[in-house]
């Protein structure tokens, strides 16, 4: 689980890093939308590893 965590932290930051180099909208803009699916992303994986740890 705990494995699964650093891969998702790993990929996450990957993501934003990329995200940031070749963005074609304005900051703010771009901000908003990679907060928006942080948070989605992070509400995902935390629905996964209750899910996991329920069965």
């Amino acid at each position: 689980m705990l494995r699964q965590a650093r891969t998702a932290l790993k990929y996450l930051a990957l993501g934003l890093a990329i995200g940031l180099l070749v963005a074609p909208r304005s900051g703010a803009e771009t901000r908003r939308l990679l907060l928006g699916r942080v948070w989605q992303t992070v509400e995902e994986r935390w629905q996964q590893m209750h899910s996991a740890s329920a069965s």
